[in-house]
């Protein structure tokens, strides 16, 4: 992250707001000004004249002033929303090289562990944190396409994503209640359900993931539920932004992407509480065309 790009923002919203209230106050002195010697000069003018020249001044004062405040704060949005996107870009950097660092480490010690001699359960981990890695990257490009991304919508049966993320998670009974034809980007879609399950393995031990497809009114509601721990977070902080690094709890970068991409494929995502308090996602996607 550019850190002189990221001071450039900071002091591009500052200065919006500065000029914000510089104008304004300007605006609004001279509006006064204009009144009072429209007052002062009363005396010299007749009745008719007086009411046009102070109901001009006070509608094209009242213009002015609303025009400043008007593009002021479209300058301090526009400014502040460049700043929150430097600002995510630059946490997104920190928590990748932190999470990067990690796998690096732990794939470095299980190769250790392979020369001394492997057993079934170093390979398990092994495989789990290559998957992990993985995703990390892929969640990486993802970001750094950000808004500019362009999804190759096309007809994509769930059943054909999964078949590809079972042999990712071997170790994980993932089942469907009925197949469903929805309208997506493939890559989009496996990314979002790779990271609904690795959220659901490593945040709540799951080791079994239900999809409840139901459709609905032109469109699919899949209802996305795991086993294991229950959920102890704040809901509406899901899928929100980055946070700090906390070892093992993740930056919520994932469930970030998981929105992001869902909104970019015209659906919907919902976090809730189902038994037991376990976390229950429902994604809501456009039917597939003609299907």
């Amino acid at each position: 992250m550019n850190l002189k790009a990221l001071s450039q923002s900071r002091l591009r919203f500052y200065l919006s707001i500065i000029w914000l209230v510089l104008t304004g106050a300007l605006t609004t002195w001279w509006w006064l000004l204009s009144l009072r010697q429209l007052e002062v000069m009363k005396s010299l003018m007749s009745d008719d004249e007086f009411v046009r020249s102070y109901r001009m001044i006070m509608s094209e004062g009242l213009v002015f002033l609303m025009a400043v405040i008007v593009g002021g704060i479209a300058l301090i949005l526009l400014a502040k929303k460049d700043l929150e996107r430097h600002e995510q870009i630059r946490m997104f950097f920190g928590n990748f090289a932190h999470d990067l660092k990690t796998s690096i480490s732990r794939l470095r010690l299980q190769s250790d562990l392979l020369r001394e001699g492997f057993d079934q359960q170093t390979l398990n981990r092994l495989g789990e944190n290559m998957n992990q890695l993985d995703l990390q990257l892929e969640n990486s490009l993802w970001v750094a396409r950000g808004e500019t991304q362009v999804m190759h919508l096309q007809n994509v049966k769930i059943s054909k994503i999964f078949s590809v993320i079972r042999s990712e998670w071997p170790e994980i009974e993932i089942s469907m209640t009925s197949d469903a034809t929805v309208y997506a980007d493939e890559l989009a879609l496996r990314s979002v359900f790779r990271n609904l399950i690795q959220n659901a393995v490593i945040h709540g031990k799951a080791t079994k993931v239900q999809l409840v497809v139901k459709e609905v009114a032109g469109h699919y509601e899949i209802q996305f539920q795991a086993n294991g721990e229950a959920f102890t977070g704040e809901l509406e902080q899901l899928g929100q932004r980055f946070i700090q690094p906390k070892s093992s709890h993740g930056n919520g970068l994932g469930l970030y992407l998981t929105r992001f991409l869902v909104d970019k494929l015209s659906g919907q995502i919902q976090f809730k509480l189902g038994q037991n308090t376990q976390l229950m996602v429902l994604v809501i996607l456009p039917k597939g065309k003609g299907a």
